[in-house]
């Protein structure tokens, strides 16, 4: 199934950000080279990442929104996860190098042109202002927005601290403020990362979403003929959509009457979890005296 509407950004939008982030990379790096500004040439470098994360972005939310197919029979849901990865994986080690470079700037500053400092970044404040009004998320908005998002808050926070820095570099002529706000703003990009790497990591690795497993059993097994659940297995094609599979044994007198309890399992697992996806074996309660009839049932 595609994604709910509430979850997409137009197509129309990302390509406006990529042009608008693309003019804006030349404006910074051509005012950061003749004002001699770190920060305005790490915003540079910032907003061309935008470019290519908008694109990546893009490309992997049309391929996310492909139907199942014989080959990929759960869709192309981790492309998102994959693009929210590698976007936050990106603007991590960028985060890093600049601060690296910024270090540095502070034990040997050099001298800045502030009046084409403070121009060039009150063009790119705007201009990232925009970018971020139209890939703002939602509640509901998949990894890849929120990460595509991410790079842009990083280059209008940049471009906020250019700005600031450029006008106390005019009246006190600090010029070591320009790579503190660099380091200041690299910190808080990393704080905002690193919580879309790991749970994109995890969704990729297969890791156990977070359900009440234990509370899951016990809800099963109070249903009636049930007299066990075994094997529960829990998984995430993407930020939205859970995967489960689970064995449940039923009495051996209620094997062939098991529509009812199968139907009872798979509403308390979709109404009480919100499991998009479930998988469920019938085992008879005394499975070393006989065949198993296994059931599945699907949703």
């Amino acid at each position: 199934m595609n994604q709910p509407s509430s979850k997409v950004v137009s197509n129309q939008r990302f390509i406006s950000v990529i042009l608008l982030n693309l003019i804006i990379t030349v404006g910074e790096l051509l005012g950061g080279i003749f004002s001699g500004s770190l920060s305005l040439t790490s915003d540079a470098f910032h907003n061309f990442s935008d470019s290519l994360s908008v694109l990546m972005g893009l490309i992997a939310q049309r391929l996310g929104q492909r139907s199942e197919n014989e080959r990929e029979t759960f869709g192309y849901k981790r492309a998102e996860i994959i693009s929210a990865f590698l976007n936050s994986l990106v603007l991590l080690l960028i985060s890093l190098f600049l601060s690296f470079k910024a270090v540095e700037h502070l034990f040997h500053p050099s001298a800045v042109h502030v009046t084409v400092m403070f121009w060039v970044a009150i063009i790119s404040f705007i201009g990232n202002i925009i970018s971020t009004f139209l890939l703002h998320p939602k509640d509901d908005s998949s990894l890849n927005v929120k990460a595509t998002y991410l790079h842009l808050l990083s280059d209008t926070l940049a471009a906020m601290g250019v700005i600031v820095g450029s006008v106390i570099i005019y009246f006190w002529h600090l010029t070591w403020i320009d790579p503190l706000l660099t380091i200041l703003i690299s910190i808080y990009l990393l704080t905002e990362t690193i919580p879309v790497i790991r749970e994109s990591c995890a969704i990729l690795m297969q890791a156990s979403p977070n359900l009440d497993y234990d509370q899951m059993s016990k809800d099963i097994n109070a249903i009636s003929d049930v007299t066990g659940v075994h094997h529960i297995h829990a998984w995430q094609m993407d930020e939205f959509q859970i995967v489960l599979s689970l064995h449940v044994t039923v009495s051996d007198n209620r094997l062939k009457d098991s529509d009812e309890t199968l139907q009872n399992i798979r509403h308390l697992i979709n109404d009480k979890y919100h499991v998009s996806h479930v998988t469920i074996q019938i085992e008879p309660e005394h499975g070393s005296h006989g065949n198993h009839h296994q059931m599945f049932v699907q949703e």
